[in-house]
């Protein structure tokens, strides 16, 4: 976390102040939006795990902001039982959107989870008695579910368990036939998240802000149908498709895919009309999928190979997205209606929206160019023939 210069403390301005905590009311409500306003659609499970890591950052960043520079004394105090238990968890739902730039250990250790992930998903639906019914059902058993927006991979089962604060520690205890252990750590984890955004609302109410933790149940304007497959005939598919790429890095590609098309193709339908924690998590998906990218394949593709939008790998710019303290930022913001907007306007010398494009621009490229061997098409002729087609 960005904590600035060791002994150098931050002057505390309550202008600023005020508009960091505008910043944190509005992504807190585009988060509990995006995670319970279509409780009513067939495809809720599926679109709370591509919004869980979005609350992730909101919980995290949130807690993050009123636990340093004295703000508990002036604003209120959150109580961190989501902290307490799930601390780890948290971090790896938020590191799913920084990629390969993982918290703990950088890309290796990202790649190791997916790795872990792939071993422990043909344990899980190995049968749970019989080794013989194990290895005989192996070939064709399918053990990895994906899901498509059109064309578009969106997620799949594999790069769940990270989006759902699954560690490494709790893959490895897994045996065959133990799914009641994921719903048991499912469902703790996801009361505590809402405990935190309800003491969240209770705190910001101290300073006349408003979070809405009863949104108006909506329509989610996206189809999503869902595919089974044989995790080792579908890994074998994208590194036939993606021969640049280490065939251990290919797990992890699938995870950058999905983060990046649920960005494009399914968190829009589910946040406000200019929604700022829209605008963070597609930039951070087109920023770390950008690193990515770089780091996987030795020959880039000629659009990244020489970058035109370098501002879309600023560090600076990336912590305003990523973080609730605007920093030396905050002053230019005071006094705008959108204060970050002005925020990214002053650490990218572009403004805000032609920043956004250049986002969009990104993502759509990335999507484009890991789509040829993981869009629903391409994947037709490795589906599992036991599994679900829709």
């Amino acid at each position: 976390m960005r904590r600035g210069k060791p002994g150098v403390q931050m002057p505390y301005d309550p202008l600023v102040e005020d508009l960091e905590l505008s910043l944190i009311e509005a992504d807190a409500n585009d988060a509990v939006r995006a995670l319970l306003a279509h409780s009513d659609d067939p495809n809720t499970d599926v679109i709370n795990m591509i919004a869980f890591p979005a609350a992730a950052l909101v919980a995290e960043e949130s807690f993050n902001y009123f636990s340093i520079r004295r703000r508990t004394t002036r604003l209120g105090s959150l109580d961190g039982e989501l902290f307490k238990s799930f601390r780890h968890s948290l971090k790896k739902v938020r590191s799913r959107l920084k990629l390969f730039d993982d918290t703990d250990a950088g890309e290796e250790n990202l790649v190791s989870f997916m790795a872990l992930v792939r071993k422990q998903s043909e344990t899980l639906f190995a049968h749970p008695t019989s080794k013989i019914l194990q290895f005989i059902s192996r070939g064709f058993r399918p053990d990895l579910g994906a899901f498509f927006a059109g064309d578009h991979m969106v997620a799949t089962s594999h790069a769940a368990l990270p989006a759902l604060g699954f560690t490494p520690a709790s893959l490895k205890a897994l045996r065959p036939g133990h799914f009641r252990e994921f719903g048991k750590f499912i469902h703790g984890f996801s009361r505590s998240m809402g405990a935190h955004f309800a003491n969240l609302s209770q705190v910001l109410s101290l300073r006349g802000r408003a979070l809405n933790l009863k949104p108006e149940p909506v329509s989610i304007a996206v189809s999503l149908t869902r595919n089974d497959f044989v995790g080792d005939r579908f890994y074998r598919h994208v590194e036939r498709s993606f021969q640049e790429a280490q065939p251990d890095r290919v797990p992890a590609l699938t995870l950058c895919l999905a983060q990046v098309n649920a960005a494009l193709h399914v968190l829009p339908t589910l946040m406000s009309v200019d929604s700022n924690l829209l605008r963070r998590v597609q930039f951070l998906a087109a920023h770390h999928g950008t690193k990515a990218l770089q780091t996987t394949f030795g020959t880039l593709p000629p659009w990244l190979e020489r970058d035109p939008t370098p501002i879309l790998l600023s560090q600076q710019l990336r912590n305003i997205m990523a973080h609730y303290e605007l920093r030396d930022a905050g002053h230019h913001a005071l006094g705008s209606s959108t204060p970050l907007h002005a925020a990214i306007a002053s650490s990218s010398c572009m403004s805000a929206e032609d920043v956004a494009v250049a986002t969009r621009e990104r993502l759509l490229r990335i999507s484009e160019f890991l789509d040829t061997g993981l869009s629903k098409s391409s994947l037709r002729s490795c589906r599992a023939a036991l599994g679900e087609h829709t």
